[in-house]
């Protein structure tokens, strides 16, 4: 049985992914979903922009974005913008870093667009399909209305 990330790249795939952490924890979204970035002011984030830790599951605690930046992310469903933490870094990934997630999670960490962990040393990043995390959250909006 193959997992999302197989079914979706394929083995041999080398991807280009944009590393950020929110509250201790590191996540990388595919760096090509990525339309632009822009700068935020933290205390006048618009309105249209989704902070990211409420669509992942981080309710119920304070959050809070040292240095926030405005990820847009557009498609045929839309336009949608996510505040990010700014970007670490840039890494190409080759796809036998990319590990699958363990099959009793795999379901619903799905749903909340997180498709693969990479290793580091002491630690995992969770590998997120932005474009599946804007349709399982219901975020796009179309040019219009933002």
């Amino acid at each position: 049985m193959t997992g999302v990330a197989e079914e979706t790249y394929g083995a041999g795939t080398e991807l280009r992914l944009l590393v950020f952490s929110i509250d201790g924890s590191r996540f990388a979204a595919d760096a090509d979903q990525v339309d632009s970035l822009q700068l935020c002011d933290p205390e006048s984030v618009p309105g249209h922009a989704v902070p990211f830790h409420e669509v992942v599951g981080f309710t119920g605690r304070a959050v809070t974005y040292r240095c926030p930046e405005i990820c847009t992310i557009r498609s045929e469903a839309g336009i949608c913008r996510l505040v990010i933490e700014s970007p670490e870094d840039i890494i190409a990934v080759p796809w036998e870093s990319l590990r699958p997630l363990p099959a009793l999670i795999e379901p619903f960490a799905v749903q909340r667009g997180i498709w693969a962990g990479i290793a580091e040393s002491n630690r995992i990043i969770l590998v997120i399909d932005l474009c599946r995390l804007a349709s399982t959250g219901n975020l796009w909006k179309m040019q219009g209305d933002i």
